[in-house]
């Protein structure tokens, strides 16, 4: 739920404690940087 209502408010991603916790920040960083040309 939180996750759906972030992205309508025009999140570029979003992530749980548990992914942060298991590694996943950096490649949804990295993954949004590709998106927006690295202009994040």
């Amino acid at each position: 739920m939180a996750r759906e209502r972030g992205l309508k408010a025009g999140a570029d991603g979003y992530l749980s404690k548990r992914e942060c916790a298991a590694g996943r920040l950096l490649a949804e960083v990295l993954d949004v940087m590709s998106r927006r040309g690295s202009r994040a």
